[in-house]
């Protein structure tokens, strides 16, 4: 099964309303990311591409509620990374 590509934006957003919903009150960010050189261009539609990505944390260290609950988020997150890619452009 081809997975369907979002954008950046929607990503980031499905991701801040998952903490919202699990979580309300997590103090912490959860960031988009990828790795630019995974990118997998497409040979037919020039100028697009699907990458994998991932989620980064910005939680402090002496948080333990915060730390405990992103091992916690990490399952829906990998959830949601079967079911997407994300969809990159460029100016080539």
């Amino acid at each position: 099964m081809t997975k369907k590509f979002k954008a950046h934006w929607q990503l980031q957003r499905m991701i801040d309303e998952l903490i919202n919903r699990l979580a309300p009150g997590f103090r912490g960010v959860a960031v988009v990311e990828y790795n630019g050189e995974e990118i997998a261009w497409d040979e037919e539609c020039r100028g697009f591409g699907r990458v994998q990505w991932y989620v980064c944390y910005l939680a402090s260290p002496r948080d333990r509620v915060a730390q405990e609950l992103m091992s916690w988020f990490k399952e829906e997150f990998d959830r949601l990374r079967s079911l997407y890619d994300l969809g990159v452009t460029c100016e080539c």
